[in-house]
């Protein structure tokens, strides 16, 4: 199951852009394939997104046994390094609790996590390589949470303020933060109905190191958040994004061509070294156009 999303994303298409000094037929043609190619991709997407949630939905719970066995864990030293703690291989845990004693002493790889409840509180340092990550919950801050070459479906983070997170060459689904990190790295991921974070707060954003460096990023949301100097917006592709009170006026890695892509509101603010985008509405700090999109 793992990396199921990306299979069909391999000719998946930018912005659609035609070369410099193409004619006007030719960017016509060539955005009509740009939309027809990412409409199909969607499709398949969504039809694998169903196809997971089905398999996740049949599984029965861990067994008894296994449960004990992961119990006995909790007895070692908390806190080791990450370099001391055991890895275990290839292991399917449904409907579990993981404590942050638990977290706190094993590195996980191949595994497959089903509807599992991760309380990361003083567990830091969690690793989690080539896994499936279904219909699960993460909670607690401080957290360092590294997640490399995994699938993430329908996944929530909890009280994440002040965590550095990780997902590097990841295929994921609406994720949603409740809470914006202050450090995200999605290098290389897919990132399908993603939200950042889903609480609202105009008054008081976040400020966040955002890494998207290589992203494919679909129908996805980022909301009242600083970003940092340090961010990387040198996505893949951004079709149908959008970003809503957010403050990019310091970064310095991003391609021009992928802004206009973003469909922002008036109280965006466009990073200093580049024009607006003639795609985005009028500078306003005090405009109103996003109050009836406040969800509760």
């Amino acid at each position: 199951m793992v990396r199921s999303l990306r299979a069909s994303s391999r000719t998946f298409p930018g912005q659609g852009a035609a070369p410099p000094g193409s004619s006007g037929s030719l960017m016509i043609t060539r955005t009509r394939e740009a939309n027809a190619e990412k409409h199909k991709w969607i499709e398949e997407t969504d039809a694998k997104i169903k196809q997971t949630s089905r398999w996740a939905n049949s599984l029965p719970e861990t067994r008894v046994d296994v449960n004990e066995a992961a119990d006995g864990l909790e007895t070692q030293a908390s806190k080791r390094p990450l370099s001391t703690k055991s890895l275990l291989y290839e292991c399917l845990f449904v409907r579990r609790h993981f404590s942050a004693k638990f977290l706190a002493n094993i590195r996980f790889r191949r595994f497959t996590f089903v509807r599992c409840t991760f309380e990361t509180d003083d567990a830091r340092e969690i690793s989690i390589i080539n896994s499936n990550i279904i219909d699960c919950v993460f909670t607690g801050i401080p957290l360092q949470l590294s997640i490399h070459d995994s699938l993430l479906g329908n996944t929530r983070f909890k009280r994440c303020l002040n965590s550095d997170i990780s997902l590097v060459n990841c295929d994921t689904y609406q994720l949603v933060f409740e809470d914006s990190p202050s450090k995200l790295n999605a290098d290389g991921s897919i990132l399908y109905g993603f939200r950042l974070p889903s609480r609202y707060d105009r008054n008081h954003p976040s400020t966040i190191t955002l890494s998207l460096a290589g992203t494919i990023f679909l129908r996805a949301e980022l909301r009242s958040m600083k970003l940092s100097a340090d961010s990387n917006l040198r996505v893949m592709a951004n079709p149908e994004t959008e970003i809503l009170d957010i403050n990019s006026e310091d970064i310095a890695e991003f391609y021009p061509d992928d802004l206009k892509g973003l469909k922002a509101n008036q109280r965006s603010i466009h990073p200093e070294t580049a024009e607006r985008p003639p795609t985005w509405p009028p500078l306003n700090l005090l405009g109103d156009d996003l109050d009836d999109d406040i969800p509760f």
